[in-house]
């Protein structure tokens, strides 16, 4: 996955806000599981 968006997404901008909107969408699925 990593790989991919630097293959796809050069630049700075894309390649820091792409793996923080990641780990927002996994953290807003993981509360909605239940969190903990």
């Amino acid at each position: 996955m990593v790989a991919y968006y630097h293959q796809e997404c050069h630049t700075p901008e894309i390649l820091t806000i792409e793996p923080l909107l990641n780990v927002l969408k996994l953290t807003i699925e993981w509360v909605k599981n239940g969190g903990e």
